[in-house]
């Protein structure tokens, strides 16, 4: 019989409730969203597979609303974001010692959700107000953090955190949104858009949406070669940008000022009639359409970060997987190119490719590379070698063809999906968690 986990999470995580109460766009209901999907779940390559665990889903809004029995395994969430906090210090300041006060109970477990994030603890304040105005009142000490990586090495645990947990659950949960609302035909695993012998017509395609740093380094770099003539590429906005550039040290680079210099700071849309059926979409619609894939090769996924500039506090250091500080993300972005079934390289930090998606048990086809870059340190030496290796990129085989396909069945296995949510090295998460 399958052990049962109460899950608790704060209405404050919900779009819903920070619409009321003025706290638009601090969404965090991914990682509840990711529970709920993974136990529904069906997948058509591995029915047979189950969850180890039952979970009992709810949402809470005070310490009155959580009654535990401290007999049952129950984990309470609380979103790691500094206006909710503040929120919540100021218009129900008992809230967290309450919560706190549980932590006796050796199988209740207080839980911080960063999950939708990976730069802690570089900054989990989005704005330049101390930490200590909300955060006197915790003992970070009892509390759980869950990240968003797929490989954290030799990070700082700079709050005392009882455990920190990194995993991709956010990935996962953008699959399910993807697969049940928008194209429920993704989750068919004989659906890839790679045929023997394509090439074309259109060579590359680099979807943007917000203007970053790593962006901006993959399509000037692509100008450099002469490749954005046989690119389909976008940039939609640059409201990140604008609101974080002035304040930022990771942001302004030679790239940054190159591109603004090439294409200036408007947004930048693909070829009709994908401008009027992609471009500048808003959510929920997160899907490519079809005549777009059928018409572009190969795709190149630019990442959020693809350096470790943004890390604030962290020392830039050689990464050698063994002996520094290491974070790597793997994102929907680079999920795509597994659930669509296209060839796909990336401008993403060191090592992305391996222990991103390789760590998960997809093949990354470096054999079909010209120049290899996932191991190469230097960052604009390692998008040198990727843009090169994009150029001399084979046209679609049978083999190439077969293996598109086999990664798209791994990526929609529901044991893959279940992976995901513990990427910890030792895969020991749960153990932590429950065996008390």
């Amino acid at each position: 019989m399958k052990q049962t986990v109460h899950l608790y999470f704060h209405e404050l995580a919900f779009a819903i409730k920070q619409n009321r109460v003025g706290l638009q766009g601090n969404y965090m209901e991914h990682l509840c969203q990711y529970f709920v999907n993974i136990q529904e779940y069906q997948s058509p390559i591995d029915p047979e597979f189950e969850l180890p665990y039952n979970f009992v889903i709810k949402k809470y809004a005070d310490a009155s609303d959580l009654p535990p029995d401290p007999s049952e395994s129950t984990l309470i969430f609380l979103p790691l974001n500094l206006d909710i906090l503040r929120y919540i210090q100021n218009n129900k300041p008992e809230l967290v010692p309450a919560l706190q006060r549980l932590d006796v109970h050796s199988k209740i477990q207080l839980c911080f959700d960063y999950a939708q994030e990976s730069a802690y603890p570089g900054n989990f304040c989005k704005t330049n107000s101390p930490l200590h105005l909300c955060t006197d009142i915790i003992n970070f000490e009892q509390w759980n953090l869950f990240v968003f990586s797929t490989s954290v090495k030799n990070k700082p645990n700079n709050n005392n955190f009882k455990n920190v947990f990194n995993g991709i659950s956010y990935t996962a949960t953008w699959f399910f949104k993807v697969t049940q609302q928008e194209t429920p035909w993704l989750n068919n695993p004989d659906i890839i858009y790679t045929h023997k012998g394509k090439s074309g017509p259109i060579r590359y395609f680099v979807p943007n949406n917000e203007f970053r740093p790593s962006r901006a380094h993959t399509i000037v770099a692509m100008h450099d070669k002469g490749m954005l003539d046989d690119t389909e590429w976008n940039m939609n906005s640059f409201k990140d940008w604008d609101m974080h550039s002035t304040n930022s040290p990771w942001a302004k680079s030679k790239w940054t000022e190159r591109y603004f210099e090439l294409f200036g700071t408007s947004s930048k849309t693909m070829s009709y009639p994908w401008n009027k059926t992609f471009n500048l979409q808003q959510p929920p619609k997160e899907y490519w359409p079809d005549d777009l894939l059928d018409n572009t090769y190969i795709y190149i996924a630019t990442e959020t970060y693809h350096d470790y500039s943004n890390e604030v506090g962290i020392p830039t250091m050689n990464v050698d997987l063994d002996n520094t500080y290491v974070n790597i993300e793997a994102t929907e972005k680079i999920w795509k190119g597994f659930m669509y079934g296209i060839p796909m390289l990336a401008t993403a930090r060191q090592h992305a490719a391996q222990h991103g998606a390789g760590v998960l048990g997809f093949d990354v086809m470096e054999d079909m590379l010209s120049h290899p870059y996932d191991h190469i340190e230097d960052t604009d030496e390692r998008v040198d070698a990727m843009l090169n290796s994009a150029i001399n990129y084979p046209d679609a085989s049978y083999e190439l063809v077969e293996r598109l396909h086999i990664n798209k069945q791994h990526a929609i296995k529901k044991q893959t999906l279940w992976r995901m949510l513990d990427m910890t090295e030792e895969e020991n998460m749960w153990e932590k968690l429950l065996d008390n």
